[in-house]
C-alpha cells in the first residue's frame, strides 16, 4: 500500500537526519499531520463532507 510506503519512506529520511535534530523535528511533525489527515478523513465527518464537495463539483 503506498500510504504504509510513505510512511516508511519518513521514518527512513528522518533516521538518515539523525544528525540534524531540526530537521528530525519537522519531519516528525510533518509525519503526525499526514496521519492525522488520513484518519480524519477515514472518520465519518472527513469522508462526508469530501464526497458532498465532490458531488456538487460533478
Amino acid at each position: 500500500m503506498g500510504f504504509w510506503r510513505s510512511v516508511i519512506n519518513a521514518k527512513k529520511y528522518i533516521e538518515g537526519n539523525n544528525r540534524n535534530k531540526k530537521v528530525e523535528r519537522s519531519a516528525v511533525l510533518l509525519l503526525y499531520t499526514v496521519v492525522g489527515t488520513c484518519l480524519w478523513r477515514m472518520s465519518g465527518k472527513g469522508n462526508t463532507s469530501f464526497r458532498e464537495h465532490h458531488r456538487s463539483s460533478e
